[in-house]
């Protein structure tokens, strides 16, 4: 039994009928939790409306951050958000080898990498400056940290991550087509 049919059940007054109003008024939602940070995209379809949106919203932000998008970004969605936390798992393992590559113990090397992606999470967060800006706030001329950019600069690190989301996304797209076919397909 669907959210719908349980609504209709209760009568259309009820508070547990706008909230299955609302959860099917929404056409999709991705939420994704890495270490219970949660981060939803919405979709809504035609038939919602702003009390559904808002209540929606509501729901799921009482959990995490909530971004409303088109459907048609939810691919992207999967590919950043829903990825992402691959992508960035690899930037920490990789900031840990360099430590240990350097002299640092395992265990030295990790709280500082960890420490070090989740501060700077939280700087973007919290403060709202693009981090390109906070970037160039820790970079002083002829200094350790420019020397460090222009080798991850040399070597693509930005490029390879924007080309990371990009095949992700279509990668997602291409599952959606198909399992669509497969559905139309079964009708």
């Amino acid at each position: 039994m669907g959210w719908e049919d349980r609504s209709s059940r209760r009568g259309s007054g009820s508070s547990h009928s706008l909230i299955c109003q609302s959860l099917t008024a929404v056409a999709s939602a991705a939420s994704i939790c890495p270490a219970s940070a949660w981060a939803t995209a919405i979709s809504s379809n035609g038939v919602a409306t702003e009390e559904h949106r808002a209540l929606v919203e509501r729901i799921f932000r009482a959990v995490g951050v909530v971004c409303f998008v088109d459907e048609e970004a939810m691919d992207a969605v999967t590919a950043l958000s829903g990825s992402g936390p691959a992508y960035v798992y690899m930037v920490i393992e990789a900031l840990i080898a360099g430590g240990l590559k350097m002299g640092l113990s395992h265990d030295v090397a990790t709280r500082l990498a960890e420490q070090t992606v989740l501060g700077a999470a939280r700087l973007v967060k919290e403060t709202g400056i693009h981090p390109a800006i906070l970037r160039d706030q820790v970079i002083t001329p002829g200094g350790v940290t420019i020397s460090a950019i222009h080798e991850l600069e040399r070597h693509g690190l930005r490029a390879m991550l924007i080309s990371a989301v990009e095949t992700a996304t279509n990668h997602s797209r291409a599952r959606s087509r198909a399992l669509l076919e497969q559905h139309k397909a079964g009708d």
